[in-house]
């Protein structure tokens, strides 16, 4: 003790001095891995005892796990626009879609608003997005930033083959991209090679077969899926995961053998969870619980930085941290009206004794949602009904204490209209969809 107190002080008064160690040199490659509806649980990495992701599995051995990080919607609409401006959906306007007069009316991303795209090129990155999301369609201005872009390019082996080629165009300059991939979005058609590995009896219920039609008679009650039914649903969602994932790992031993992958940056996320029928329903963008609300947030960091690869944060994190943390770590300024916080000394291993969210909150569709670590309080603006979960004893989010206890109710409601006072919105501007967008939407379930 007699030696530690005094090299403890003298590493207090090297960083007082500006001798601590500095932040490391921006990495050559940035890579934004968004694998849409993938549940936090369904990882090995998180505990899943279904063996459906070797290669996510994998990339976590070497990544830093934020393992409590949640999204700011459960739909793709307000998510990623969150995600790649740092705003909540109340903030950047992209909400619901509207018919009149016959046409689909929807709202494009404000130009007063600065996407994750546009820093990192003025950072002097390369910067692209290859997806295939037409909730991701130029007419909502979600392109604002992007050299190259690419948002009809479907299967996970289109979009590697379309982002590598691109990459392969200027192999040593700096590059940032964003893929988006919708392999395991339903409905659920694993390929052959996967089909009925997680699942005695793959026929039971085939849920790819006039999969519109059945996907509507099971959100309004005519289809009530059995436990087999619903054991055989998650097991074509686990399916298509094994699946997609072989092609996810296809990707990085590309990225190694073109010699940029222990330079490369890498974020794997996602957009929202998927509902499995747990209570019910499926998809997403219907409820504000966990399964939807969590996702994984894993960072594989440089090779060259000094910082050890692995490890976990179990500090609450939204997604939508991502862009002041990548805009911090490439030395671009903090971008007015964001007001989530830096993750990088977190990500550097300098964490601050304080954490870098008191809660988190999301939106999406009428309702509203706030978690601490502790509590969990959901509000339904058509019902106006308040839901209260104590997390710590019910981690499902079963037992609704909202008329029980009272005066957590109160302070989450204060949490609640806390947040809501600290919101700066931008305003979006109209757009028309056309028809092709409309029909994609239409396809993915997002218009009836």
């Amino acid at each position: 003790m007699r030696l530690a107190r005094p090299f403890a002080l003298v590493l207090a008064l090297l960083a007082a001095a500006g001798c601590a160690p500095s932040r490391p040199e921006p990495p050559r490659g940035i890579l934004v891995v968004l694998v849409d509806a993938l549940r936090w649980d369904h990882l090995g990495l998180h505990g899943s005892s279904i063996p459906a992701t070797p290669s996510i599995d994998a990339l976590g051995g070497e990544s830093l796990d934020f393992r409590n990080a949640f999204v700011q919607a459960t739909w793709t609409r307000p998510s990623v626009p969150s995600l790649l401006t740092g705003l909540y959906p109340a903030e950047h306007g992209l909400g619901d879609f509207v018919a009149q007069g016959g046409a689909v009316q929807g709202q494009a991303l404000s130009p007063q608003a600065t996407t994750l795209a546009e820093g990192m090129k003025a950072a002097g990155y390369r910067t692209a997005l290859v997806a295939y999301q037409a909730q991701l369609s130029p007419r909502f201005g979600l392109d604002q930033g992007f050299d190259f872009f690419n948002n009809n390019t479907m299967g996970v082996e289109k979009i590697n083959r379309r982002f590598l080629d691109w990459l392969d165009e200027a192999p040593a300059q700096p590059f940032f991209a964003y893929l988006h991939y919708l392999d395991i979005h339903w409905p659920y058609c694993p390929p052959a090679e996967t089909y009925g590995r997680f699942d005695a009896n793959p026929d039971a219920m085939r849920f790819c077969d006039n999969w519109r039609k059945l996907r509507e008679d099971i959100r309004s009650g005519a289809v009530v899926l059995s436990a087999a039914d619903r054991k055989a649903l998650a097991a074509r969602y686990a399916e298509e995961l094994l699946a997609f994932d072989a092609g996810l790992g296809r990707l990085f031993a590309a990225l190694r053998e073109r010699g940029v992958w222990d330079d490369t940056l890498v974020v794997l996320t996602s957009d929202h969870g998927e509902e499995l029928a747990e209570r019910g329903g499926i998809e997403h963008g219907h409820t504000m619980y966990d399964e939807l609300l969590r996702v994984p947030f894993l960072w594989k960091l440089p090779a060259s930085w000094s910082r050890s690869r692995g490890g976990s944060i179990d500090a609450l994190v939204e997604t939508r941290s991502l862009l002041p943390t990548l805009f911090d770590l490439v030395g671009q300024p903090a971008v007015p009206g964001v007001s989530a916080p830096s993750l990088l000394p977190w990500v550097l291993g300098r964490a601050p004794e304080q954490p870098p969210y008191e809660y988190v909150a999301g939106e999406a569709n009428g309702m509203l949602a706030v978690r601490t670590e502790k509590w969990k309080l959901v509000f339904t603006a058509e019902s106006k009904k308040w839901e209260l979960y104590d997390l710590e004893s019910d981690p499902g989010e079963r037992t609704n204490l909202a008329e029980s206890r009272p005066r957590e109710l109160a302070a989450m409601q204060n949490l609640l209209r806390e947040w809501r006072r600290g919101l700066k919105p931008i305003g979006a501007a109209d757009t028309t969809l056309d028809a092709e967008t409309e029909e994609e939407l239409r396809s993915l379930g997002y218009l009836r």
